[in-house]
């Protein structure tokens, strides 16, 4: 978002799917992921927790504060019109940790389909190649 309500307000495009609507199932998999470097990972875990720790903070925020007061937040921060959000916010959700059952659900939805389309190998192991829930808060390790 909001790239999704901008194609919808102006009759470009449509949603197809949507984790809040339920088309992934019960525990949906968020859609928001963080890439880091693997050398730095190796050499510095401690930093990247205590930076997947200060996302969760804010993601409770987030969680926490009512769409009145989220909204000013968000459009001063992205620059992105109040009234473009009021329409996005039922599908904004900032959430980056995940379980590895909700890993497992978005490969099998969207690695698969990337694999099936010649965008991702075939040969690639989610768990090996792709997804390290080891630095998330709390640990959520493999």
């Amino acid at each position: 978002e909001p790239t999704t309500t901008i194609a919808m307000s102006t009759k470009a495009g449509r949603l197809f799917m949507s984790a809040r609507n339920g088309d992934f199932g019960e525990g949906p998999p968020p859609m928001t992921f963080l890439m880091g470097n693997r050398a730095f990972l190796a050499e510095k875990p401690d930093a990247a927790k205590r930076f997947m720790a200060a996302l969760a903070d804010a993601n409770a925020v987030f969680t926490n504060a009512s769409k009145d007061e989220m909204i000013p937040q968000i459009s001063k921060w992205a620059g992105t019109k109040v009234e473009l959000l009021q329409l996005a916010y039922p599908r904004i959700n900032p959430q980056v940790s995940m379980t590895r059952a909700q890993a497992d659900k978005w490969w099998s939805y969207v690695g698969q389909a990337m694999v099936a389309n010649g965008l991702a190998n075939a040969k690639l192991d989610p768990f090996r190649d792709v997804f390290d829930l080891q630095y998330q808060a709390g640990g959520i390790g493999l």
